[in-house]
């Protein structure tokens, strides 16, 4: 083997042992995420979205409460749309499965508005847990001060990242 080898073949034993020895001293830490997605995710999608995003155990518990009280509510109103080709006009009167169709997508909707408030509020608290645990990063901050060479007079006022 020549000398060239010998070299090449330790300095890439080097480079090898000194990358195990520092990957032994640095435990992996998972990457800061931007709570942001999250948050646009749980207020425009709903269904547990936002926590899917941040890997947070409720995500499946609002898809299925959402997704549930929608169901109930769509299946309250078909009953209510059926019910109306039944219907004798002449009577002047429901049929009984009018107001349970209608009762059914009242329930519903009003379940499925209160199970996205409450995923909102959750959401809200689970990013200020993970922020204080140092896995989310990133929050708005408000500020006020002098513009800058663009408008060389004046207070500029906007909203700024901090990471």
């Amino acid at each position: 083997m020549s000398r060239s080898c010998r070299a090449a073949a330790a300095a890439l034993l080097l480079a090898l042992a000194s990358a195990m020895t520092l990957s032994a001293q640095q435990p992996f830490q998972e990457p800061a995420r931007d709570p942001t997605p999250a948050v646009l995710f749980t207020i425009l999608l709903g269904f547990g979205t936002g926590h899917f995003y941040l890997q947070d155990g409720a995500g499946p518990r609002f898809l299925l409460l959402e997704g549930g009280a929608l169901a109930v509510s769509v299946v309250g109103m078909g009953l209510m749309m059926a019910s109306l080709y039944s219907m004798d006009y002449y009577a002047g009167e429901f049929p009984p499965s009018y107001l349970v169709g209608l009762g059914l997508g009242v329930f519903g909707a009003l379940a499925f508005s209160g199970f996205r408030i409450w995923e909102i509020v959750d959401l809200l608290a689970t990013v200020n847990e993970q922020r204080a645990a140092g896995k989310v990063t990133m929050r708005p901050v408000v500020g006020l001060g002098p513009s800058g060479k663009a408008q060389p007079v004046g207070l500029l006022v906007g909203a700024s990242l901090s990471y």
